[in-house]
């Protein structure tokens, strides 16, 4: 089993409602999903001086909540010409159980997919080197980086702003 599938699979089952369920206060049962340790806006990981010139442009931060309601940042151009919706890049953190996911295959040196690399970042880190993405591990919690741009970032500054935020989390 590589990496990614190690991965892939922790993230199916968490989005598939491996989460702790609360009852709403009307209406009906609401699942909820455990977030890693991280506490920080994830807006406030990287900054307009990092970001423009990875996104060749000034990009409005919107944070907001992914698909499984944890944290996360969109930062769009507005000059972009991207469907509404898609941001140039997003910072998203993981829930607990697939930071643990991420973090024991880390640690078990899982060997990469073909198309992944293994970064020292944090405590931890993986680069898909086909679709701008990396996960990074700090401590016992895990965030995702993606860019989204029609010009896709290379590795190389994918990396140097996922070292940005991995260092303002530490």
């Amino acid at each position: 089993m590589t990496l990614a599938a190690a991965t892939g699979v922790l993230l199916s089952l968490t989005a598939c409602g491996q989460s702790d369920k609360q009852p709403a206060t009307t209406g009906p049962t609401v699942p909820t999903v455990t977030a890693a340790g991280f506490s920080k806006d994830p807006c406030s990981l990287l900054t307009s001086a990092e970001l423009t010139p990875a996104l060749g442009g000034a990009a409005t931060p919107a944070p907001g909540v992914n698909a499984l309601g944890l944290h996360k940042c969109d930062w769009t151009r507005p000059d972009e010409n991207l469907p509404e919706g898609i941001p140039d890049l997003s910072l998203s953190y993981f829930s607990a159980a697939t930071s643990k996911a991420f973090a024991d295959a880390i640690h078990q040196h899982l060997p990469p997919a073909a198309d992944e690399r293994q970064l020292a970042i944090g405590d931890g880190a993986v680069l898909k080197t086909d679709n701008s993405i990396i996960d990074v591990l700090v401590g016992n919690s895990v965030f995702r980086l993606t860019g989204y741009s029609q010009h896709p970032l290379s590795d190389d500054t994918l990396t140097s702003l996922a070292t940005a935020a991995a260092e303002r989390l530490a």
